[in-house]
């Protein structure tokens, strides 16, 4: 059911697009609202996935099937800015396709092969505009989470020496944030979430550590941080690829076959005869004499 729901999901997202893209909105433009509708429907990872040893890019074939819409759409959107200002020719459809799909195989392709494999890069825009749009709400989930009393105390408390050493190395993590408890959530990501999860269990509340409900709101919200940042990287990417594609294509300008050439040529020189003829005529003087 989850599956035909995606499914449908995208069938009219991909409809709604088209229809967008139909009535002039430009490669870019296109390009994000596809980006949007991909990222508002890309399955949610969850705390059993992490458990079950699944990898974050375990999604890839919904990557695939926005990858080759994206090289579709904006192929169409090209092919029919040429057609419309050079004329249908089948050379141009040909020039069209080598500079729309080597532009974003190889500079759009390598950014998103460089963003899985060094998820890091993501922080450049997740750790800044991700942060700002979960930050209220992560500020929420971790005070439900984390203990709320004086640490020292509980440290104290607890005579189990190696119970201790846990306790002090998890407050050395949240002396770090303060009372500000949402800027946590830029130390945690998909690949390192149950990491964190058990490091500062010591700190949390009693009956959190194994609430797989929280588990999956924070996890939510470090996938949403995560998926901002990505998108970031995407939009800009594809914003630079689009127009590199349209200058490109503005450069090289309408491109003629040998027989479109023959045929321009010889209409040229049949109107410029036929122009000659006129003007032969034209400068003719006929006289007539009177009896």
């Amino acid at each position: 059911m989850a599956n035909q729901t995606i499914a449908i999901l995208c069938s009219v997202g991909i409809v709604c697009i088209a229809m967008w893209c139909s009535a002039g909105i430009s490669s870019i433009g296109c390009f994000i609202l596809l980006t949007i509708a991909y990222y508002s429907m890309k399955p949610q990872f969850t705390i059993d996935d992490l458990i079950n040893g699944q990898s974050p890019n375990s999604s890839l074939l919904y990557l695939l099937g926005y990858s080759v819409l994206v090289l579709l759409l904006e192929f169409y959107i090209n092919c029919s800015a040429v057609t419309a200002s050079c004329g249908y020719s089948s050379i141009n459809i040909q020039s069209t396709c080598l500079y729309t799909f080597l532009p974003w195989f190889f500079i759009f392709g390598i950014m998103v092969v460089i963003l899985m494999s060094f998820p890091a890069f993501k922080n450049a825009f997740a750790n800044v505009i991700g942060y700002f749009a979960v930050a209220g709400t992560a500020n929420i989930l971790f005070t439900d989470i984390l203990r709320s009393t004086d640490v020292d105390a509980i440290i104290r408390a607890t005579r189990d020496p190696e119970e201790q050493q846990r306790l002090r190395d998890a407050a050395e993590s949240i002396l770090k944030i303060c009372a500000n408890k949402s800027i946590l959530i830029n130390q945690i990501h998909e690949t390192n979430f149950l990491e964190i999860w058990n490091k500062l269990t010591p700190l949390m509340k009693p009956g959190v550590s194994t609430n797989t409900d929280l588990q999956n709101q924070l996890l939510n919200l470090v996938s949403v941080k995560d998926n901002i940042g990505e998108c970031c990287w995407y939009i800009l990417t594809g914003w630079l690829v689009s127009c590199i594609v349209s200058y490109t294509l503005a450069k090289i300008g309408c491109q003629k076959t040998p027989e479109q050439q023959k045929q321009e040529h010889d209409a040229y020189v049949a109107k410029v005869e036929a122009d000659d003829k006129a003007k032969e005529l034209n400068n003719t003087v006929s006289y007539t004499l009177d009896s």
